[in-house]
């Protein structure tokens, strides 16, 4: 298809056009059936579109790393701005993405689409008014019979008995009850709540003052650990704040250099019930059957010997160790910081907003705006938290006002295709009940519809003491549920969220 009038070039969806491209095996093989490097405007962009192409059409694969090899083969035939240009671009890219394998290709597919169809109807409509203008009708005539061609492409509709479609979205349910493997939470917690996935919004369910937001940067931090994408928005703690928190949680360390940490142990063990070999206390915890206070010179020790191998001998309980470690300074974060980022990656990024300032349409413009400077594309978006979201529309009021903003929240998921976590507070009639459910969603139980899947948080005043919460599912669109919890064990004053979990049990 000749190009006979030209635009401005849009340099910032190219880019990202040509990122997906280089990165991914998946949006390649779905925009080959339409590709055409006309639908580039920009010379560079272009030139490395034509390497990666014939790279992929020899080896059925993207090229990642190797873009860099094509780049020193080719780099002579270039002028040198146009080298300049591609060698700074290769530079970033190479800094942010190692690996294709968490990449979001969907949210990069779906953009490419976009833009190759807005190309492909400016170039039809170009070319269809050249031709016109010098009396060529049937080559006129043939630009409509090709852009229906690629129209067909463009506009997705999906065969679900075709091969490789079969094939990509087959779920091995012996394995994992993933659709899209985004990742899960380490542990019985993980296995209780199960996969995160992409396009769905996920929430959990607190009275005030209970650790949502803790939880919410618990998930940002095991997502990390999976080198996801991860865009955190505050309206309720400056980024510095929610930074500080973080630092905890990374380091595991306080204000004191000895902390004490809950851990699991059985009840037989503690009430001298038990009276298997294999024990390892020959104690007695109770005091008039009563579990005491601690005290670091109780000569009193913990036992999980059956913990994970025998559930019939196991009895699920807690108790308390001491912990000697540093407090926490400037040095030691910025050290652990640091190696942090050089194992993991640069997957983290912040933006804060005062409470009830911002809605869904300016956190979507805030994430274009990261995505366009810092290529920054987010797997992961958690909000803390949507009942402290401004007003998708002024003009909307009460129970109404909250349906929209929750409805916005799945859009925002289905359309950038990424995870959407975000908490919501429960009624006040939950601040003295001892499990939360789902009947004590706040303000509008509208929210429930909206979700795939909303998690509980329940901790009464003693299990508070004891650092101990217990996490359940209340909703979920994908998979059966019960009323099953999982007890968590926390220290919130070194950040740690999730110290251990096991299953403790049926909420009454």
């Amino acid at each position: 298809m000749p190009l006979l009038r030209r635009r401005h070039a849009n340099t910032d969806v190219e880019q990202s056009v040509l990122t997906g491209m280089i990165v991914s095996d998946k949006l390649l093989k779905s925009i080959m059936p339409i590709f055409n490097l006309e639908y580039f405007k920009n010379p560079f962009t272009k030139t490395v579109a034509k390497w990666v192409v014939g790279y992929y059409r020899q080896y059925e694969l993207a090229p990642l790393a190797v873009i860099n090899d094509l780049y020193k083969v080719n780099k002579e035939k270039l002028q040198e701005t146009e080298a300049e240009l591609i060698a700074t671009f290769l530079d970033r890219l190479s800094k942010r993405y190692e690996s294709s394998d968490q990449f979001n290709a969907d949210y990069l597919i779906d953009k490419t689409l976009a833009y190759f169809k807005e190309r492909a109807l400016t170039l039809t409509g170009e070319n269809i008014l050249s031709y016109i203008e010098v009396g060529q009708m049937d080559k006129a005539e043939l630009e409509i019979h090709e852009y229906k061609q690629i129209s067909k492409i463009i506009t997705n509709w999906t065969d679900a008995m075709e091969g490789d479609f079969v094939m990509n979205n087959f779920v091995d349910t012996d394995d994992d009850d993933s659709l899209n493997g985004l990742f899960k939470l380490v542990g019985p917690l993980g296995d209780h709540l199960g996969h995160f996935e992409r396009d769905w919004l996920v929430a959990f369910l607190a009275p005030m003052k209970r650790g949502k937001t803790f939880f919410l940067q618990e998930v940002a931090l095991q997502a990390i650990h999976n080198r996801l994408n991860v865009a955190i928005i505050s309206l309720e703690m400056n980024a510095q704040s929610m930074s500080n928190r973080f630092y905890r949680m990374m380091v595991g360390m306080g204000d004191k250099e000895s902390t004490v940490f809950p851990v699991f142990d059985c009840r037989s063990n503690q009430n001298g019930s038990c009276t298997l070999p294999q024990r390892t206390n020959n104690r007695v915890l109770f005091t008039n059957n009563q579990i005491p206070e601690y005290d670091k010179k109780n000569p009193y020790r913990i036992c999980t010997e059956c913990r994970g191998k025998d559930p019939f001998d196991y009895k699920v309980a807690t108790w308390f160790e001491e912990n000697k470690k540093d407090k926490i300074s400037l040095y030691k974060v910025s050290k652990f910081t640091q190696a942090f980022k050089n194992m993991y990656g640069d997957h983290l990024r912040i933006k804060s907003y005062p409470a009830y300032s911002a809605n869904l349409e300016t956190i979507k413009r805030d994430l274009n705006v990261l995505e366009m400077t810092e290529d920054f594309i987010p797997d992961i978006v958690i909000i803390d938290y949507a009942d402290i979201l401004a007003p998708e529309d002024k003009k909307v009021e009460g129970r109404d006002r909250y349906d929209e903003t929750w409805k916005m929240l799945k859009n925002m998921a289905a359309t950038r295709h990424c995870l959407v976590v975000t908490a919501s507070q429960s009624n006040k009639k939950t601040l003295e009940k001892k499990n939360v459910k789902v009947v004590d969603v706040s303000e509008d139980i509208r929210k429930v519809a909206h979700v795939d899947a909303m998690y509980s948080l329940s901790q009464t005043p003693d299990e508070k003491e004891r650092g101990v919460m217990r996490v359940g599912v209340i909703a979920h669109r994908w998979k059966d549920f019960n009323e099953k919890q999982v007890i968590v064990l926390q220290n919130l004053a070194t950040g740690q969220v999730a110290l251990d979990s096991e299953f403790g049990g049926f909420s009454e």
